[in-house]
């Protein structure tokens, strides 16, 4: 598995920077694995944390959605580390 490239991580943190969480959620963690599928839509295979709510935040928030990568990443897994901040 390789780490998030610098060109397709800046657009996955533009889709998870919307968000409503409340400050005291602040610095809460997780680790995303995912992947490409055919049409460069990120499918999520795993979502660890300990906070029920950020992985559903994470998965509403990515699955399915199709980002520009430049290459063909189709089944190439990926670990994305996410922390909220404010």
């Amino acid at each position: 598995m390789d780490p998030v490239a610098a060109p397709f991580a800046k657009q996955i943190a533009f889709l998870l920077n919307q968000n409503d969480f409340a400050r005291s959620m602040a610095n809460i963690e997780a680790k995303v694995l995912f992947t490409f599928d055919a049409e460069n839509r990120i499918r999520i295979l795993d979502v660890e944390s300990s906070n029920p709510g950020l992985k559903a935040f994470v998965a509403e928030k990515l699955d399915g959605r199709k980002v520009f990568v430049g290459q063909y990443l189709e089944g190439k897994r990926f670990i994305l580390p996410i922390r909220i901040a404010f």
